[in-house]
C-alpha cells in the first residue's frame, strides 16, 4: 500500500467501506511517500509514541495504542471508537478520539478507519483543529495474532 502520495491515499480512502466489526490486536505502520514514512517514527516519538507498534481494540469501543519497548508491547494513549461521518469526506468510518486530557498533539488528533480487505484497514490520522485545513496522514493496520509481551 506504500509509495502513493497523500492525494492518492485520500482518493483511495474515499472509496472504502466502514469495517463491520473491530476487535483484537492490529499491527500498524505509516504509509505514504517515502519522506513521510521516514519522518513518521521521529514525529511519533516527539508526541510520546516512539516505538508505535499498532492498536488493540477491546471490541467494546475502547482502544489502546501499543508501543514496542525493550521487546515488550506496552499500552498507552487509550481512546474511544465510534461510528461517525468522516472529517475528510462525510462518509461513514470508524473514528477514534482521544480524551481531552491527552498529551499534545493527541488531543487534536482523530484517527479514522476504513476497510481495504479482510484483515486490512486504511487509517487516516486527521488533525482536527478548526483553523487548519484537514491535514490527514495515512497508516495501515493489519490484523495480528495475539501478541506475547503485552503489558
Amino acid at each position: 500500500m506504500g509509495g502513493r502520495n497523500f492525494r492518492e491515499f485520500k482518493a483511495l480512502y474515499s472509496t472504502l467501506a466502514l469495517p463491520q466489526s473491530l476487535g483484537g490486536v492490529w499491527r500498524g505502520r505509516p504509509v505514504g511517500p517515502g519522506w513521510f514514512v521516514k519522518l513518521a517514527g521521529p514525529a511519533l516519538a516527539a508526541g510520546g509514541l516512539g516505538g508505535w507498534w499498532g492498536k488493540d481494540f477491546d471490541g467494546q469501543g475502547g482502544i489502546d495504542n501499543l508501543l514496542e519497548r525493550g521487546g515488550d508491547l506496552r499500552r498507552t494513549l487509550p481512546g474511544r471508537v465510534q461510528r461517525a461521518g468522516s472529517l475528510l469526506d462525510g462518509k461513514p468510518c470508524l473514528r477514534i478520539e482521544y480524551p481531552k486530557g491527552s498529551r499534545l498533539p493527541w488531543v487534536w488528533v482523530v484517527d479514522e478507519l476504513r476497510q481495504v480487505a479482510e484483515g486490512e484497514l486504511l487509517g487516516m490520522m486527521v488533525l482536527n483543529i478548526s483553523w487548519l485545513p484537514r491535514l490527514a496522514f495515512p497508516f495501515a493496520l493489519h490484523a495480528s495474532e495475539e501478541v506475547e509481551g503485552q503489558e
